[in-house]
């Protein structure tokens, strides 16, 4: 039985390393029945429910006394688990004792396909579920969100909900999750927000250069293929600075939907809740939708970047690397002493051939492939 310290195990460990290059043809001969992701939207009514009634599933088990945070709380700024929480508020919680360490830096994005992968796992282990997991394309809602069908769906099983009410904290009033009860940083239920400028707040931040701008143009399609695209050969930094900056489409996403997504702390909330901080944002299922996606542009993106081997902060960029940026408890590169579960990673030099093998370490991680719709034909799926 896959439980939480396997989760643990796997997201730890992946939040020390990232690389460990595996022979291609190994993995593909292993990969006789790849996992195949699906847009929400290409998922039957009775896909959406079981995999609502997963994430509920989850969030009805007890929590797992197994839990033990490995940052020191002074660092990762987060409260003592909660031990009167569900088995989700456990995968919300390993989320948020390594928030300094998967957030702006190079571990960004490798962490967050494995930490999709490892839920995924475990919904199937632990509740039955029998479906590949979805991803929500939010580069087809870009011109309105607000009004997509991805919110706009209520049924009681097979809906993701609405926007929250302003009048209840903007509690979720209908969909699948409707009465998804969470316990970070309080007890509450799940909230959203929607918010089309929702940076305006920060003015005055120095990252935020254009606290005007709407949400939604950083994820037209036109941006986020220019930025698969325009990717130079083997620039991860760059692929996810482009991806990651403070307002860019990860972010952008994340801010807009508002809420437990936005990090935005509950009415309730004690004194010490820092808003805005990449946290409990896992309260929210879309959080892993979300998450989908930006694994599915990695995979779109990772063969031009297996050249790679620096995992140094990639938010680096800006402005010599102020203090507010810098990764806590964190070496700027990844270095060969690193390890996954796997054992020591090897990295090649960052100049040199190409390596042999695939980006991530897990085989299950190789074996996934991810159906998306061609934006000409909206019935013609290709398989990436």
């Amino acid at each position: 039985m896959f439980g939480l310290p396997d989760l643990y195990k796997i997201l730890v460990f992946a939040a020390t390393a990232v690389w460990n290059y595996l022979d291609t043809q190994d993995e593909a001969a292993r990969c006789t029945h790849p996992a195949v992701r699906r847009e929400w939207r290409m998922l039957t009514t009775a896909e959406r429910a079981e995999w609502i009634a997963s994430i509920n599933c989850l969030a009805n088990l007890p929590h797992d006394d197994a839990l033990t945070p490995s940052v020191d709380p002074s660092v990762s700024r987060i409260g003592p688990v909660n031990t009167s929480g569900s088995y989700w508020d456990d995968i919300v919680y390993v989320h948020m004792d390594l928030n300094t360490k998967i957030h702006e830096t190079g571990l960004f994005l490798p962490f967050h396909c494995l930490y999709v992968h490892a839920v995924e796992k475990v919904m199937k282990e632990r509740c039955g579920y029998t479906g590949a997991f979805p991803y929500w394309d939010w580069t087809i809602d870009a011109q309105d969100v607000q009004n997509s069908p991805i919110f706009s769906e209520s049924n009681p099983m097979s809906g993701l909900g609405g926007w929250g009410d302003p009048t209840k904290d903007f509690e979720v009033q209908d969909g699948g999750f409707r009465a998804l009860h969470v316990a970070y940083p309080v007890p509450h239920v799940l909230r959203r927000n929607f918010t089309l400028q929702p940076f305006l707040p920060f003015a005055g931040v120095p990252v935020f250069t254009n606290t005007t701008q709407y949400a939604n143009e950083s994820f037209t399609p036109e941006r986020v293929r220019a930025l698969v695209e325009e990717t130079p050969p083997g620039d991860f930094v760059g692929f996810q600075f482009a991806m990651e900056e403070p307002q860019g489409p990860h972010a952008s996403v994340h801010f807009m939907l508002g809420g437990d997504l936005a990090g935005q702390c509950p009415a309730a909330s004690l004194p010490g809740c820092m808003p805005a901080q990449p946290t409990f944002s896992a309260n929210e299922p879309m959080f892993f939708l979300h998450h989908g996606l930006t694994a599915l542009l990695l995979t779109a993106t990772h063969p031009t970047l297996l050249g790679t081997t620096d995992g140094r902060q990639d938010l680096a960029r800006l402005a010599d690397s102020p203090p507010l940026l810098q990764p806590l408890g964190v070496q700027r590169r990844l270095r060969a002493e690193h390890h996954l579960p796997r054992g020591p990673a090897k990295l090649p030099e960052r100049d040199g051939a190409r390596p042999h093998g695939a980006f991530l370490s897990s085989s299950e991680m190789t074996c996934i492939s991810y159906l998306v719709l061609h934006e000409d034909d909206a019935h013609a799926p290709v398989l990436l």
